[in-house]
C-alpha cells in the first residue's frame, strides 16, 4: 500500500544538500562527498540494477556497500 507513510521509512534524511555536480545545470550525477552515495535501499527489480548512465547499481568500481540515492550511482 503506497498510501502507508512507514513503507519508505528507512530513518535516512534526505533534508541535506545532496552535493549534485552541477544541480542547477542540470547535472544530477552525485560528488564523492555527496551523502546520498550507499544510502539507497537495495534493488529487487532489474530494471534498477543500472543508472541512467547504464553504470552498475551498485557501482562496483568501489567496495558495494549500497546503492547511492538518486537517478545515478556515483561511480569514480
Amino acid at each position: 500500500n503506497v498510501s502507508d507513510p512507514n513503507i519508505f521509512n528507512t530513518g535516512i534524511s534526505v533534508n541535506q544538500d545532496p552535493a549534485f555536480v552541477n544541480g542547477s545545470g542540470d547535472d544530477y550525477h552525485l560528488t564523492e562527498n555527496s551523502f546520498a552515495r550507499n544510502k539507497g535501499l537495495p534493488s529487487i527489480d532489474p530494471v534498477t540494477f543500472t543508472d541512467l548512465d547504464g553504470d552498475s547499481r551498485p557501482c562496483f568500481s568501489e567496495f558495494p556497500i549500497g546503492q547511492d540515492l538518486g537517478c545515478y550511482e556515483y561511480c569514480p
